[in-house]
């Protein structure tokens, strides 16, 4: 994935209508799985899993006729499945394959939320995205997960690896922050 860039955003209601997104690359979102940002919620940095950064690329429909998807995502906000479980049901699903997985901004020991990305090999069209999400979602489904599946739309943003200031010690560390860069034996999923 060296050198696929993604549009990027700062905050919920960041959005653009007159100039290119900002970007991020693969490997920036790597390092941040490492060393999460330090944000309040509604100032923190998001993605989208799509390579088409024009100034609509928040727009769904534009982002399902113009949009090149090189995630499936997965957010899971109930249930709070432990990070092992959570491996195990997309492997189920989606057999030996890399991923990155991280809790959420509002993540607790005590009810763990998660995101879920895995690379592909080959980007799928905005439509081919949506229908591959949606039978990704069905599979982690049947494996007992609880999904939001407003993933499923083509201009949804995922925030990034995030720890907000409330939710770290004095001394700057999360209380609570989990994550996992898995290579899997297929690095890409096709």
């Amino acid at each position: 994935m060296k050198n696929i860039t993604f549009p990027m955003g700062l905050g919920q209601r960041f959005t653009k209508k007159d100039d290119l997104y900002p970007i991020i690359y693969y490997e920036q979102i790597e390092a941040l799985l490492e060393s999460p940002q330090a944000r309040p919620k509604e100032n923190a940095l998001w993605f989208l899993p799509s390579s088409y950064s024009g100034s609509w690329a928040r727009d769904y429909a534009v982002q399902r006729e113009l949009g090149q998807f090189w995630f499936l995502t997965a957010d899971i906000d109930e249930g709070s499945p432990t990070q092992d479980f959570l491996i195990g049901c997309v492997e189920s699903a989606l057999g030996d394959v890399s991923m990155l997985v991280y809790s959420s901004s509002s993540s607790s020991a005590e009810m763990m939320k998660w995101r879920v990305l895995v690379p592909l090999c080959e980007p799928l069209s905005g439509h081919e995205w949506a229908a591959a999400q949606r039978a990704y979602f069905d599979r982690l489904e049947q494996e007992s997960l609880i999904l939001d599946r407003a993933l499923e739309r083509t201009g949804q943003p995922i925030f990034l690896p995030n720890v907000p200031p409330d939710k770290r010690d004095e001394s700057g560390k999360p209380i609570f922050y989990q994550s996992r860069n898995i290579k899997g034996a297929r690095y890409g999923l096709s």
